[in-house]
């Protein structure tokens, strides 16, 4: 019977600081509304997100250290694009098979890429439809496909996203995020001298890959 091997990795996760700190003043904190105050607090935290979802892409593209980068796949020299111009749509079908066992259900790119993407041309006769939809002669019957490489999947933008490439993974099996316990961290400090309150927000946390063949890449150029 074939053997498969869980091991575990030769380098530790590197783990990070993501957050924020707060400057407000005496003034800002004694007048401001309790629910404006708090989206304020939201809005700088969103670039932290940005911050941790930066460092998720750098791991999954480049791996965490343990010989796992991605495997890239180039849209002219491996899946018979013509031009780099465009997202070819028999390219992007040959991407998808390429996840197989597992299924993309999840796509990253910068601006252009994702412009490309989303521009794509479906030929008149949409094949993946064809796969799902086949009808043999005149009869009722169709064929299905067996497995879920056609699915639904999520587009994601990133604006520090690597140009000319798209992402694609398996969210399930590709990236592993690890905490450390006991490092959510909410602290207000006082500056008496200059009246200012600095509220720090943080946690620490790193990622992982966690099933190498889950994420590919889509080299446009």
């Amino acid at each position: 019977m074939p053997e498969a091997t869980i091991i575990s990795s030769e380098n530790s996760i590197k783990l990070r600081k993501f957050g924020r700190i707060v400057k407000v003043s005496y003034e800002a904190a004694r007048r401001t509304a309790i629910d404006k105050f708090a989206l304020c607090i939201k809005a700088i935290l969103r670039q932290a997100n940005v911050d941790r979802a930066t460092a998720a892409y750098d791991v999954l593209l480049l791996g965490d250290g343990n010989a796992n980068v991605a495997t890239h796949y180039h849209h002219m020299a491996d899946l018979g694009a013509t031009a780099n111009t465009v997202v070819e749509y028999g390219p992007w079908a040959k991407f998808l098979f390429r996840f197989f066992p597992h299924k993309m259900t999840t796509l990253v790119g910068g601006e252009a890429e994702l412009v490309q993407f989303l521009t794509m041309t479906a030929p008149t006769v949409d094949p993946i439809r064809l796969i799902e939809q086949l009808r043999f002669g005149g009869t009722d019957s169709q064929g299905t496909m067996a497995q879920t490489i056609f699915n639904n999947y999520r587009i994601v933008y990133l604006p520090t996203a690597t140009a000319t490439y798209l992402l694609g993974l398996d969210k399930q099996f590709a990236l592993e995020m690890v905490y450390e316990i006991g490092t959510d961290i909410s602290e207000v400090e006082r500056l008496i001298t200059s009246q200012w309150k600095e509220i720090a927000l943080s946690e620490i946390n790193g990622f992982a890959i966690f099933l190498p063949s889950a994420r590919k890449i889509l080299v446009l150029a």
